[in-house]
């Protein structure tokens, strides 16, 4: 079984573009504008009762990263208290939910300004590369 998703970002250009130029200017897309819009991918597999890979972009779920979210909410909900609060019970939690439509639970408080700053920071990684999408607002 396999489940995939996205999350929606809204984020500011002089945050992606390090201050430099709008998306829309640098991009040659829209009028300028500072806004852009993305999705961040993510997915897993399950065969049987086993977590085989998953993550952004089925890549990683780069837990340790300091501006990716998962970990401080997948401790504050309440499915942590059942699986475990670490990466582990959060994969525990994934094979016996291997349907899952979102992740919403877990990353609907992450800051649109820490979303931005794990892109930028893993832009020239495959997770950069396969799993941002930009959309133009106009």
């Amino acid at each position: 079984m396999a489940a995939y998703g996205e999350i929606y970002v809204e984020v500011t250009a002089d945050i992606v573009n390090g201050g430099i130029m709008t998306l829309g200017t640098s991009g040659n897309i829209g009028d300028g504008s500072d806004t852009g819009y993305y999705w961040i991918l993510w997915n897993y597999n399950i065969v049987g009762d086993q977590y085989i890979s998953g993550g952004f972009a089925g890549i990683s779920w780069y837990w340790n990263d300091p501006y990716n979210y998962i970990d401080d909410g997948w401790k504050q909900s309440s499915q942590a208290a059942i699986y475990g609060d670490g990466e582990d019970g959060f994969k525990k939690y994934l094979i016996d939910n291997p349907n899952l439509e979102n992740l919403d639970f877990i990353l609907k408080e992450w800051p649109n300004e820490d979303k931005a700053k794990f892109m930028e920071q893993h832009k020239s990684d495959p997770i950069f590369a396969n799993c941002v999408t930009f959309i133009n607002p106009n």
